[in-house]
């Protein structure tokens, strides 16, 4: 069979007139059935060689007739099918020929037949032209070459110029891939025999430098290697290919920087001889000075390319001769550079000096090294106290480097330098928190040098204050160098610093930092192994230790331990809560007073009795006192136990206190662990935990006897089932009315959102209503009496509240629970939606105050109320207008008309609107009142009713009745009160807020008389507030010199308020008339304001202006429209002035002198006109004697107006 083969296969090339058909379908089949190389090996050499004859005769045939494009477009399919052919029979040939060759010698060349070279290069030539659409021959075609370069067959040179190309053109494609560079990589030496400065070479190069930045190339061992080999093929070359790597650093991947650092290194490695000195010289040296002269910063990332090159380098100093190399490429560049005054060369160099550290020659003598050495030691001392701080932040880094590494191989004197110089200098560096930081980076390093460990424990306590730093990086630092330490022995981290400042930093500290904090103590104070007994005394320990800290301890421990551990933590301080309760209970009841007594019906659930009640001491009387002096005995007995009762009753307070942190810890774990808990696994663990929850807070509700603890109480209540909630709700509204009925002032935030949260509002609100309605009705509607003759008289009305009743809480606790309920954010959506018709109710309840008011404003009579009832007034004025706001408000806010308002009000009063209304007509009139009371009665409340005009806007409820009361009130402050007030000021703050809201609509255009109307209304209020302003100037004793000089603040914060309302009169898009008549308002306030100041205290100095001036003047000259039209407005009034007051001079020579200094060119026709006035003032005879003393002030600041008058 197999003969049969071989006669066939030889038959086919042997007919001069075969044709390629035969051939091709013989190949194709021998290679289908694997027998290919077979065959070839039974022939002999004569019959292998008859063989590549015929082939290459064939070849010759076809390929020759393929000259003209047309009939290789007809035969291209049939030419391919013969390459493909001749490629298989040749690559069989080669194998069979290597396995008779075996191991004999592998540097010997392989013979083989002379056809089946020519063949080969035939086909080598025509390799360049096939297209893209051959690929997989082409692919067949180099194979073949690359077999035939590997195995060293002869006649391989010939085949290998177009291969190189093919196989670089392919590795260096997006999609290329490994095995694509290590096929380059095979055939690597091909370059050296390429002459790469010739002509023919020109196309190669190129491919050669895009393979420096390519991914597969850069990132693979094999492309490393290939591209380290380029740089030994030639100089120039190797100059190009160095300059390609610098050129692309910027642009290439930041992983790519380290390797080309080994690929510089193994260059150098595979170098010899001039070409060695060349690549150290012109691209070692050559990257070592561009990263000594890099520009550093963020937007220049130079230095940091080149250094990572470099640091391989520096990596690989154990290899021999790399020092040496190092040390003489280094030496001209690198001490020097140290010493320059360019702070980025020092920085570059001292980077650079710390990373190669020891710089050295192996081959020199120990002195010599020696020498070196103390050199590098003595250039970081030196930089140690670099004035840059980047260059000092370099220094610490490195020498921390040097130091953790090197400290035995360094002298001790050198060691206690630096050391010193880190804890006693650069710690303390004030410029620059990255100093600092990396100084306790440094003692983080040192720690894990078991040699340095006795000089650290001396040195660490020095650091403790850094703790507390200003930067959070080095607090980061510090407790990282504190949870090194902790691993240590030697030394214990509560040595270097006090648990005591630890805890102050959790408390108060950022997340982070609480972070490490707690991975510092956490299992100081819980520790899960320990007896319970312990672990609560660890807890109370630390909440007395503080009381902030713990709140943060507890919030993050859930972090630290398991689900299950944290539940039973949380389930252990709840049972020592309640023995504890066991043991203190006893001592509450009897301490329990009148007041506690009054919740008794609450008390009662958590198991009290009023048997409580009846066992307090009763009075003695006079016998029995007497009895008791004369018994010495018993009456020491009774002082023993007096003693010894306020020893529990301390006792029993630290308890409570310390059951309130533990609350508080409680829900802090609880709060964390609250979504973990939700997961259905932990369905069961959750069911029994807030089973233990809810009998500890019903029975520690019970004895609760402060805001601190119900506030915990009532938060932790939030997390548990419904079913406790009433309980809980019950006891809870009887402690709020228990704490309005107290004199002193306490917070019930927590219990009052609690109660609303919890569906007990209307309770709440029909409390406070009964309250403010039994003590509003007394006052408004007195009883009458009789007289002794039995005629009924209408009782004396009295001013004033009465006392509280038994059943009723308080009229300012009643206010400040309204107040709660309406700013809470929880509470608002509940009262809104579910107790809109109660709160309506309550409104209606407190309208009897306005009349309160009405009668005491118009009372003339002497007889007045206390000042203390006024207040209050006021203040339930306050909260009625803040009620009646928060009715108006819908779910969605919009606009509203009056029929969105309170609608079963019985009074005329029952809008907003009518509310502002009877602001204006009963309250305004009394501002300016003789009456002291009445006065600060009538300013209190516009104040109050202006703030509800702001939020009404705000809040985007309003109508146009509300606003044109808005605009009534605010118009009428400013006309008919002083300027420079808090009324004024508040009035002129919605009169802004009218300005921006207002905006003409479509049917409403800003030239209709409607809106015209508006704006007028606006700006004859603003320049009523200047008139008034103007006017409290002459009034020193009242107004100008407190604005002036006792509250600068004062302008300060009405200076926005007053740009923003010209700026709205003045922008783009107003009337004309409407802005001049605004800035020459502006213009005269200016000049009598500045006119004021000389007359009191003379020109102003420098180039300043009175505030009301500066704050104008400075908003208008930035806007170039406005500062033309002021200029006018300036011109006209020194055209229209005659002089004949030497302070109006000087004003107006001020205001000119200032915008000269802003604007020169603006001013021109300025100065002529102030010459003229100048001469006009000489010639109207004003007084010489001021005229001459100020004129010598003028001259100071306008050197070019006075000459200019002067002359005139």
């Amino acid at each position: 069979m197999a003969a049969t083969k071989r006669e066939e296969l030889l038959a086919s090339v042997q007919n001069k007139n075969s044709t390629s058909t035969g051939f091709v379908k013989l190949i194709k089949q021998l290679s289908h059935e694997e027998t290919l190389t077979d065959t070839l090996v039974e022939l002999n050499k004569r019959q292998l060689e008859d063989l590549w004859d015929g082939s290459l005769r064939i070849c010759m045939s076809t390929l020759m007739g393929s000259d003209s494009e047309t009939y290789y477009a007809d035969h291209v399919n049939e030419i391919c099918e013969l390459l493909h052919s001749i490629i298989a029979l040749a690559n069989a040939t080669i194998n069979s020929m290597l396995a008779a060759h075996g191991d004999k010698n592998d540097q010997a060349i392989i013979m083989v037949p002379q056809s089946l070279t020519e063949t080969a290069i035939l086909i080598h030539g025509i390799f360049p032209t096939l297209t893209i659409d051959q690929k997989d021959l082409k692919d067949h075609i180099s194979q073949l070459f690359e077999s035939w370069w590997i195995n060293t067959i002869a006649g391989r040179e010939e085949l290998m110029g177009n291969t190189i190309f093919y196989l670089l053109t392919k590795s260096i494609q997006p999609k290329s891939t490994q095995a694509d560079v290590n096929r380059v990589k095979a055939v690597q030496n091909v370059l050296s025999a390429i002459d790469l400065n010739s002509e023919s070479a020109g196309a190669l190069c190129p491919l050669l430098l895009q393979c420096t930045y390519h991914h597969q190339y850069v990132t693979t061992p094999a492309g490393v290697n290939f591209l380290s080999y380029l740089f030994t093929l030639d100089v120039n070359l190797m100059n190009k290919i160095h300059l390609s790597i610098r050129n692309h650093l910027l642009s290439v991947p930041k992983a790519w920087h380290t390797q080309y650092g080994e690929i510089y290194f193994k260059a150098w490695q595979k170098c010899s001889g001039d070409i060695r000195e060349n690549f150290e010289q012109n691209c070692i040296q050559d990257i070592m000075f561009r990263a000594v002269h890099a520009t550093r910063g963020q937007r220049s990332q130079v230095f940091n390319s080149l250094f990572k090159i470099l640091s391989y380098i520096h990596k690989e100093k154990t290899q021999r001769g790399v020092d040496a190399m190092l040390t003489k490429l280094y030496e001209p560049i690198l001490w020097r550079s140290l010493m320059v005054a360019n702070s980025y060369v020092r920085a570059n160099a001292a980077t650079l000096m710390f990373d190669v550290f020891p710089l050295y020659d192996p081959f020199l003598h120990n002195e010599q090294i020696d020498s070196m050495l103390q050199k590098q030691f003595d250039l970081m001392q030196s930089l140690m106290s670099d004035p840059v701080p980047e260059v000092r932040l370099i220094t610490v880094k490195g020498v921390g480097h040097v130091l953790s590494i090197f400290w035995e191989l360094i002298p001790s004197q050198v060691i206690q330098f630096f050391v010193t110089s880190l804890v006693q200098e650069q710690i303390y560096d004030i410029s620059s928190p990255a100093v600092r930081e990396a100084v306790l980076k440094v003692m983080n390093q040192l720690c894990d040098n078991h040699l340095s460990i006795p000089m650290l424990k001396t040195v660490l306590p020095e650091l403790s204050n850094f703790v507390h730093d200003n930067s959070e990086k080095v607090r980061i630092a510090m407790l990282d160098v504190l949870l090194k330490v902790k691993g240590l022995r030697a030394i214990k981290y509560y040595h270097v610093v006090p648990v005591e400042h630890i805890l102050a930093r959790l408390e108060i500290d950022t997340a982070p930092v609480c972070d490490r904090i707690m991975n510092l103590i956490y299992h100081s104070f819980v520790s899960t192994e320990q007896h319970p007994a312990e672990q609560v005394k660890r807890c109370i320990a630390l909440i007395k230790t503080n009381r902030g800290a713990a709140r943060q301890f507890f919030t993050y421990l859930p972090k630290f331990l398991s689900l299950e551990d944290t539940i039973k933590y949380i389930i252990m301080l709840c049972r020592y809560m309640l023995h504890l309760l066991e043991l203190i209970a006893p001592n509450l009841s009897n301490a329990s007073d009148g007041s506690i007594n009054e919740s008794e019906n609450s008390l009662q659930e958590v198991g009290h009795s009023k048997k409580d009640k009846k066992a307090a001491p009763l009075k003695r009387t006079r016998k029995q006192r007497k009895k008791d002096s004369g018994n010495g005995g018993e009456s020491s007995a009774h002082t023993e136990e007096e003693l010894n009762q306020n020893e529990d009753d301390s006792e029993n307070s630290e308890s409570l206190t310390n059951m309130c942190g533990m609350v508080e810890a409680i829900y802090f774990m609880l709060t964390t662990i609250i979504d973990k808990l939700g997961h259905p696994d932990n369905k069961p663990m959750k069911e029994g935990l807030l089973k233990k929850l809810s009998i500890t807070v019903r029975k520690l509700m019970a004895v609760s006897q402060g805001t601190e603890m119900d506030s915990a109480l009532i938060a932790l209540a939030g997390h548990l089932p419904g079913k406790a909630l009433p309980l809980i709700g019950q006891n809870l509204f009887n402690r709020l009315k228990q704490v309005c009925r107290q004199k002193e002032a306490s917070d019930i935030t927590v219990i009052v959102k609690a109660l609303v949260m919890w569906g007990r509002a209307e309770s709440i609100i029909e409390l406070v209503k009964d309250s403010l309605g039994k003590k509003l009705s007394k006052l408004s509607s007195p009883e009458p009496t009789r007289d002794p003759k039995g005629i009924t008289k209408p009782k004396k009305k009295r001013v004033g509240f009465t006392a509280a009743e038994e059943d009723d809480i308080n009229i300012e606790s009643a206010l400040n629970i309204v107040v709660r309920m309406v700013t809470l954010a929880e509470c608002r959506v509940v009262l809104l939606t579910k107790h809109k018709k109660g709160l309506e109710s309550l409104l209606n309840t407190m309208e009897p105050v306005l009349q309160l008011i009405r009668n005491f404003l118009n009372n003339d009579q002497d007889q007045a109320a206390q000042k203390s009832d006024v207040n209050l007034w006021i203040k339930t004025f306050g909260v009625y207008t803040r009620l009646a706001v928060f009715i108006c408000l819908p779910n969605k806010h919009g606009k509203v008309d009056d029929s969105n308002t309170v609608s079963s009000l019985t009074e005329p009063i029952v809008t907003l609107g009518n509310i502002l209304n009877w602001t204006a007509l009963a309250v305004i009139p009394f501002v300016k009142s003789d009456n002291k009371e009445k006065q600060e009665a009538s300013t209190g409340i516009t104040v109050l009713a202006l703030k509800v005009c702001y939020g009404l806007v705000m809040v985007n409820i309003y109508n146009e009745a509300i606003l044109d009361n808005q605009i009534h009130i605010c118009r009428t402050v400013l006309e008919s009160h002083s300027a420079c007030t808090q009324l004024s000021f508040q009035a002129l703050v919605c009169l802004l807020q009218l300005v921006q809201i207002r905006k003409p609509k479509s049917e409403l255009s800003s030239g209709s008389e409607v809106f015209k109307a508006f704006e007028n209304n606006i700006f004859t209020s603003l320049k009523s507030f200047l008139n008034a302003y103007i006017s409290g100037l002459g009034d020193s004793e009242v107004v100008g010199e407190n604005v002036m000089e006792d509250k600068p603040g004062y302008l300060t914060e009405l200076s926005p308020v007053l740009v923003e309302i010209v700026h709205e009169l003045t922008k783009p898009g107003k009337s004309l008339q409407l802005a001049e008549r605004t800035l020459n308002s502006v213009l005269l306030c200016s000049i009598e304001e500045i006119k004021n100041h000389c007359q009191k205290k003379g020109l102003l100095k420098g180039k300043t202006l009175s505030p009301l001036a500066s704050i104008f003047l400075n908003f208008i000259v930035k806007r170039d429209l406005l500062r033309r039209l002021f200029l006018q407005q300036l011109e006209k009034y020194l055209d229209l002035t005659i002089i004949t007051d030497i302070y109006l001079l000087c004003s107006l020579v001020s205001i000119i002198t200032w915008l000269k200094s802003v604007s020169a060119d603006s001013t021109e026709a300025l100065t002529k006109s102030i010459s003229k006035l100048v001469a006009e003032a000489t010639d109207n005879q004003v007084e010489e004697t001021v005229f001459r003393d100020l004129k010598k002030q003028l001259e100071e600041r306008v050197q070019e107006i006075i000459p200019q008058a002067e002359a005139v």
